[in-house]
């Protein structure tokens, strides 16, 4: 039987079985198709050695009028600026007070003769010690322990940080890593915040607690614990109390950073499921709510960045005051407008971009603007405006042109994309076309599509003038006008992406190879 040359369709086909895709592509693994034939998609490199803390949900890089090439990077835990190889903490301080004596060490001892593989721990006195992910030191053994039930450790691993296990006797000092700080229950699970001006408590030195520590919240009392560490969070390098001090420190200063945010979207029901008193005192949320996780939003004015996180406040970062300066928030920046005893700039957003031809900050999905309510009722459905040229000028008046416009098809705008002539905005329904007018109506908004869907807030992307999004049953495109893309995959995908984390969707592209990649999580 004479050879014959085998001629294969491009492309990747599960529409149907692999036997009805004769002689064309049903399955692989890390490949693209270029002039028709398959090819391997190669592999990533390490940026650099050092690291950030948190999971990554949103890269913006730019270049500054002094040519330095920098690097948005926003995780669940903080908001970074990469230059040279460095992550740069520019993360907002939003919080600030002061204490008189309030930290605690934890140092009791044994209750009873321990063994060298025992997994529980007695010991005389509980208190100041965390009841959850707790570290202590028996003799020169640290051990790990992941809760406490009144007096006993449980969960404990031994010999922790490379160090022996070993038998200890009744009596033999225990020794936490962890201070307790009383501060009134402003700190919450995982949020970072610095401490200054403290003094030496319990055989820890006043460095290693005049530094930035990560809270451990302490649910019985007000206040939160943390790792006496270094600022690598290494507990190896852990310092350890020497003896048992109650409320000391001196008068401290806490500054208290942006909250953490979750690193996956979770889903509750219930009592506690919703924001607190969202529902109302003493009512359980009626169905299943959604605890949506950390998302940045990111977008240069000028050479500055405007970043905000998901339901949060509007940041600014200049870069003439360089990475060793945080963002602060929009409204604490100089000139700033006001407007009776209120600042205007939006408390609350989902979204905010800059308009960088026209020179507004927008934000979609806000608090209106209105001296009747205190500029606290957020609304998912709002676009609010700066003044041109001004960023820090949201008070409507007839001399600026600062404004807000509800849009009305949908229940919450979910994302917005400047592209070269107009900028697009979704909500969970429909797709709007926000276009530039000048006063006095500043900016118009038109229906492009109704009924049409997008997975979430990141699954948009703009290449060479043309938008491309994930719905929640198909791909769209938008070139003048919203159509389906065609996809080969389309049953495959949308059978196997779990929409209960649609939100981690992310749309990215790759214009080399004039590819447009959607990176979703699998059931």
């Amino acid at each position: 039987m004479p050879l014959q040359k085998l001629q294969l369709r491009p492309g990747l086909n599960r529409e149907g079985t692999d036997y009805a895709n004769e002689g064309g592509y049903y399955d692989g693994d890390k490949i693209r198709f270029r002039s028709g034939f398959p090819e391997k998609i190669g592999g990533w490199i390490r940026l650099n050695a050092n690291y950030f803390v948190g999971m990554c949900r949103s890269l913006w890089n730019w270049t500054t009028l002094q040519n330095d090439n920098l690097l948005g990077i926003g995780t669940n835990l903080k908001y970074y600026i990469e230059q040279g190889g460095v992550y740069n903490d520019i993360t907002p301080i939003t919080y600030q007070d002061s204490y008189s004596n309030v930290i605690s060490t934890g140092f009791t001892t044994l209750a009873a003769n321990l063994t060298a593989n025992a997994n529980t721990i007695a010991i005389t006195t509980a208190t100041y010690f965390p009841q959850n992910n707790g570290l202590i030191k028996i003799d020169t053994e640290h051990i790990y322990y992941a809760a406490r039930t009144s007096t006993v450790l449980t969960g404990v691993i031994r010999g922790y940080d490379n160090t022996t296990a070993t038998t200890h006797t009744a009596g033999a000092n225990v020794a936490s890593a962890f201070l307790y700080v009383n501060d009134n229950s402003n700190a919450i699970d995982n949020q970072y915040l610095i401490i200054a001006n403290a003094t030496s408590v319990g055989g820890i030195n006043a460095a290693v607690i005049n530094q930035e520590h990560q809270a451990q919240k302490y649910v019985a009392t007000g206040g939160f614990f943390m790792l006496a560490s270094t600022p690598d969070g290494n507990s190896a390098n852990a310092s350890f109390a020497t003896s048992n001090v109650v409320n000391a420190g001196g008068t401290i200063t806490i500054q208290y950073e942006v909250p953490p945010g979750l690193d996956v979207y979770t889903y509750g029901n219930g009592w506690g499921a919703a924001p607190w008193g969202y529902y109302g005192w003493g009512n359980a949320a009626p169905v299943t709510v959604g605890q949506q996780l950390r998302l940045w939003t990111n977008d240069n004015y000028g050479e500055d960045l405007v970043f905000a996180p998901r339901g949060g406040g509007i940041y600014y970062w200049s870069a003439l005051t360089g990475t060793s300066v945080r963002g602060q928030y929009l409204s604490d920046v100089a000139n700033v407008a006001s407007a009776g005893s209120g600042v205007w700039v939006p408390k609350i957003t989902n979204q905010v971009i800059s308009s960088a031809i026209q020179r507004f900050v927008i934000a979609y999905g806000a608090n209106s603007y209105d001296p009747t309510d205190s500029n606290t009722t957020f609304d998912p459905m709002l676009v609010r405006w700066s003044d041109q040229e001004n960023p820090y000028q949201w008070v409507p008046e007839v001399t600026n042109q600062s404004g807000e416009f509800r849009l009305s098809n949908g229940s919450y705008i979910m994302t917005a994309r400047a592209t070269r002539q107009e900028i697009l905005v979704w909500t969970d329904s429909a797709i709007y076309s926000q276009q530039y007018l000048g006063p006095p109506y500043v900016w118009g908004f038109n229906v492009l599509m109704d009924n049409i869907s997008v997975m979430g807030p990141n699954s948009v992307i703009t290449i060479n003038n043309v938008t491309y999004w994930m719905g929640s049953d198909k791909f769209y495109m938008y070139s003048g006008r919203v159509e389906t893309l065609p996809c080969s995959l389309r049953q495959y995908v949308f059978n196997d992406i779990n929409k209960d984390q649609s939100w981690q969707v992310y749309a990215g592209g790759n214009e080399g190879y004039n590819e447009v990649w959607w990176v979703y999580c699998s059931r």
